[in-house]
């Protein structure tokens, strides 16, 4: 960013860059962008008398596109054919002509630089003051913005994010105002996992400030804010560390809480939340006393009769004698089936047969009994843990979440999987956890 100019030199290869600096080219771009605005100028030489020219028009079309953005000189390129028979044993170029011609060159790429330098110059941004409604797009539809600006400053933005979905584009809502806010500026990072939610507030702040009388590629062009650049190594203290902010990560560092010690969770993502923020809500867990205040369904009765003809020859010896106590369950249901049956053998049984399956061999596998026994007999005991953390459940109905086989499903009151993590986010920071995104 300090230099005034840059002279690329360029060998041919195949017709076109070597890919080193091909490599080196995109490296630069990714993410600091040092060509930007910055007036450069293509040299090369070839062992062929045509010189470099293929690969010279192949770098400037390279410097040209979008994330590069180089202001490259027009005209006046130098290409040096024969760059072999060029040089004296000095390591002088041996042609008067040629020489003069390099001088020549370089020259005007002085005086280009003087020019071109010109439109890099910081310019002021002057807003007609006030507070502009503008719409654009998000993820899920229109997304209403209010921008309120100074006579030179970006001063308030409100979002309208009611239409999106809830727990995933949440930091869009509040990092992205605020970088923008804070160094006055529309060069900002999209969110990662809610790029077009990202980019429709950019997009939306953009057009208010053109509605303004403002020109929104000045604030493009402006450094990033102060907070987005900030790369210092700091240090935590913690006694456990998770790795993951999903729904696991965000429970796990619940119970290190409820331990007595201190968590720290790591995740990749800007926003925390992982698979389960965009999974189903509702949750399968036996509850007979609950369920059993609900009717029975026309067609439930029957499936336990099906379930319990089952011929025991195809039920695999560890479940056995669950599936016999279980048979015994159901035909004391079946005196009386006018309410909703459940039982932890139930849901521990529609386990293990709905997960029976064959493996890339052929081979029947199913799930272990072990693993599937801790999970119908503690699914409940999940359910009311996530209730003393704050989790709310509807209690009026009962639910047969999608590729359940019962209804046992325990729906939050919040949409989906935010319902969990916006409570278990609470719960760690409000008990002393931190969370690092």
């Amino acid at each position: 960013s300090e230099v005034d100019g840059v002279i690329i030199s360029t060998p041919e290869h195949n017709h076109t860059i070597p890919s080193s600096l091909n490599s080196l080219l995109e490296w630069l771009s990714f993410n600091i962008h040092p060509l930007d605005g910055k007036p450069t100028m293509i040299v090369g030489a070839s062992y062929d008398i045509q010189g470099s020219s293929r690969a010279q028009l192949h770098l400037r079309q390279i410097l040209d596109a979008p994330g590069v953005n180089a202001t490259v000189m027009p005209g006046s390129e130098f290409l040096l054919g024969r760059a072999h028979r060029a040089f004296d044993d000095n390591g002088d170029l041996i042609d008067e002509r040629t020489v003069d011609f390099l001088d020549s060159c370089f020259y005007r790429f002085l005086r280009f630089v003087s020019v071109a330098n010109q439109l890099n110059l910081p310019e002021e941004v002057r807003f007609e003051p006030g507070t502009y409604h503008v719409t654009t797009e998000g993820h899920n539809g229109k997304l209403p913005m209010d921008v309120t600006v100074s006579e030179d400053r970006i001063e308030k933005i409100e979002i309208d994010s009611s239409g999106e979905s809830s727990g995933i584009a949440d930091v869009v809502f509040t990092r992205i105002p605020a970088e923008i806010i804070e160094g006055q500026t529309l060069n900002v990072d999209a969110v990662s996992g809610a790029s077009v939610t990202s980019n429709g507030v950019l997009d939306g702040v953009a057009r208010a400030v053109k509605q303004a009388g403002a020109n929104p590629d000045v604030l493009r062009k402006r450094s990033k804010a102060p907070s987005a650049l900030d790369k210092e190594d700091k240090t935590y203290q913690a006694d456990v560390v998770i790795v993951g902010g999903g729904g696991a990560g965000l429970a796990a560092a619940a119970a290190v809480l409820q331990a007595g010690k201190k968590p720290i969770v790591v995740e990749k993502f800007p926003a925390i939340g992982g698979n389960t923020v965009r999974a189903g809500g509702p949750m399968n867990a036996p509850d007979p006393a609950w369920q059993g205040t609900f009717a029975a369904h026309p067609g439930e009765a029957h499936t336990l009769q099906e379930l319990i003809a089952t011929d025991e020859s195809t039920i695999d010896p560890e479940y056995l004698e669950d599936f016999r106590a279980l048979k015994v369950e159901v035909e004391q249901y079946l005196q009386d089936p006018s309410y909703l049956f459940d039982s932890t053998l139930l849901y521990r049984i529609q386990t293990y047969i709905g997960g029976k399956r064959k493996d890339l061999q052929g081979n029947e596998i199913h799930g272990q009994y072990d693993l599937v026994s801790v999970l119908t007999e503690r699914a409940l005991e999940s359910v009311r843990w996530l209730e003393d953390t704050g989790v709310e459940f509807v209690r009026s109905e009962v639910t047969m979440p999608v590729g359940a086989l019962w209804r046992r499903g325990h729906k939050p009151v919040q949409p989906m999987g935010y319902a969990f993590i916006s409570v278990l986010q609470k719960y760690v920071l409000e008990h002393g956890g931190k969370i690092l995104t």
